[in-house]
């Protein structure tokens, strides 16, 4: 079996190497046929030799090229041309020559790849070393600070938010962006973020280019964001130590709005006591309990808080506004709605709930007859939770503090408090990129 193999590959690379001397002589002959041309209507017929014994002298170089060359350069040449395929368009043929080079070398691509990062490489160390050459792209020149300063220092009423290339705009119809004023694309920024403050796509927007970037570092909007989460607690960023808006509100404890809180509890409890056999304790019955805990803030102070064994996937869509997170079969788990505050040292965040207590109402004489439930009364959750960091993320972590439930049944109220040292574990961020997939209102 592995001769057949090696045989086929010995074929292919004789193919292979075939069909580049055929192409190379080629190429020979023809540069041959515009020599004598030239010659001839020069008048310089002097030659010792005759084109056909020029034509069979040059058409030895090919074989002694390629019988020189080993297979990666044969390889690395075969990938660089279906490169060239590809970016044409020409997918069937790029394939085919990727393939051809892989027979030849099953690594060429690593190969390709660190041959092509070594030039660059070499080729940005010549433009650091030489004045007055540099490499196509011009940043490797700079150091961060200075780019950072650049891109800063880029003006955009004088210069214009972006700048069009030539090429493109000859292709294109309608209005490019570059041709709004500042003033609009600024607002257009808002819209960006949103009233859920959705900073991440802020600074995706930043890495379009210098004029987007520029916008995007202005004090003007984080400024907006600032007050839009913090509200009268806001401050100024002096007064909390923080350099500046952006610095303040990446750093300062907050509730992220562009994901969820969850966190699942499992635990295993005993059976009933009644079906437990005393005679062998091989048949007594355990429970594993799993259920999971849902937290969904928004910026405009409401939160959305679930307890349910359904899994993420079930419930995750069903936070996303409040109008979908309305029951409106009993089948699904039901959702609390309340609000929330920052406490003034920013933290922990004070989650106030409230859910509706009914009682089962039976017809007279027939106790087992349920006419149905009836409003008894309700209950306010105050659950106050510590904003805390984990390894990866800021402000991705709630850690439980203190939980009280208040029942009110007509002109009584009763408090309790909950335990919150056991089955109630640290409830941990998760991003949900189709909260922020639409904006429904800027941000204001």
């Amino acid at each position: 079996m592995e001769d057949d193999r090696k045989f086929v590959a010995s074929d292919v690379e004789r193919a292979m190497e075939l069909q580049m001397f055929r192409e190379r002589w080629k190429e020979e002959l023809d540069r041959d046929k515009e020599n004598a041309n030239v010659e001839m209507n020069a008048g310089g017929n002097t030659h010792e030799s005759s084109l056909s014994e020029r034509m069979a002298a040059s058409s030895l170089t090919p074989v002694h090229e390629i019988a020189s060359r080993s297979k990666v350069e044969i390889a690395a040449e075969i990938f660089r041309e279906g490169i060239t395929e590809e970016r044409s368009g020409r997918h069937y043929e790029a394939v085919r020559l990727y393939r051809r080079a892989i027979q030849l070398d099953p690594d060429i691509e690593f190969k390709f790849e660190k041959s092509v990062d070594l030039k660059r490489k070499a080729k940005t160390r010549v433009a650091r070393e030489v004045p007055g050459v540099a490499d196509d792209e011009g940043v490797e020149e700079l150091s961060v600070e200075e780019l950072l300063e650049s891109l800063m220092g880029y003006n955009l009423y004088e210069s214009g938010t972006c700048q069009i290339d030539n090429a493109f705009a000859a292709s294109v119809n309608g209005t490019h962006i570059s041709a709004l004023p500042c003033e609009i694309v600024q607002y257009l920024t808002t819209w960006v973020v949103s009233s859920e403050v959705d900073m991440l796509s802020l600074e995706q927007l930043a890495l379009v280019c210098r004029g987007f970037y520029r916008i995007a570092r202005d004090d003007a909007i984080w400024r907006m964001a600032c007050y839009r989460i913090w509200g009268v607690l806001c401050g100024k960023p002096e007064d909390h130590h923080y350099g500046g808006w952006r610095e303040m509100l990446q750093m300062r404890p907050q509730v992220r709005f562009n994901g969820v809180y969850i966190s699942r509890i499992s635990y295993v409890r005993p059976g009933e006591s009644s079906y437990i056999d005393h005679e062998s304790s091989q048949n007594q019955a355990w429970y594993s309990v799993h259920y999971y805990r849902f937290f969904r803030f928004f910026a405009d102070g409401t939160v959305l808080y679930c307890n349910t064994p359904d899994e993420p996937l079930i419930l995750v869509p069903r936070l996303r506004s409040r109008q979908s997170a309305q029951n409106k079969d009993q089948q699904h788990a039901y959702i609390l709605f309340g609000h929330y505050t920052l406490s003034p040292d920013g933290s922990s965040v004070v989650v106030f709930l409230k859910r509706d207590v009914f009682r089962e109402e039976y017809a007279p004489r027939h106790y087992r007859t349920r006419r149905g439930k009836k409003l008894d009364g309700h209950e306010t959750l105050t659950i106050e939770l510590v904003i805390r960091d984990t390894r990866e993320r800021l402000h991705a972590r709630l850690d439980w503090r203190r939980y009280t439930i208040t029942r009110s049944v007509g002109q009584v109220e009763t408090e309790s408090t909950v335990d919150v040292n056991q089955h109630f574990p640290s409830c941990y961020f998760s991003r949900v990129k189709s909260y922020t997939a639409h904006s429904e209102l800027p941000l204001i």
